[in-house]
């Protein structure tokens, strides 16, 4: 888990649906693993990995990390295995106009999309 995560871990309490919607259970580990002492800083706990984690029926996932290529594999070993991507989008994005939005997206504060775009799956904006 690497320092995108815990950004956006900072971002999703104050994020649409958070508490009504969905929850944060906690992270699950991919390629990077964390030193006892990082684990130690999150305020949630670490639910094991991705490659053994038991989905769990209403489990909805964040995919939270940088790079695209580990993105893609990671996020297609979840899928594979029932789990569900939500969008992340922060209370204070502006979305405006005819916008349509992929899964797994995740739009930080004060990201501003306007009208007639199109989003695919998986996308960062900060």
């Amino acid at each position: 888990m690497g320092g995108f995560a815990r950004e956006v871990f900072c971002h999703a309490k104050d994020s649409i649906g958070y508490g009504s919607e969905w929850d944060i259970k906690g992270f699950l580990d991919g390629d990077v693993l964390l030193s006892s002492k990082e684990y130690e800083k999150l305020q949630v706990p670490v639910l094991g990995d991705i490659f053994s984690y038991s989905i769990e029926k209403d489990d909805v996932f964040i995919c939270a990390i940088a790079d695209p290529k580990t993105k893609e594999r990671l996020v297609g070993i979840i899928q594979s295995r029932g789990g569900v991507f939500i969008n992340l989008i922060h209370n204070t994005a502006l979305l405006e106009g005819n916008i349509e939005l992929g899964v797994g997206n995740i739009l930080s504060p004060h990201v501003i999309l306007t009208d007639c775009i199109k989003v695919g799956n998986f996308v960062s904006f900060n």
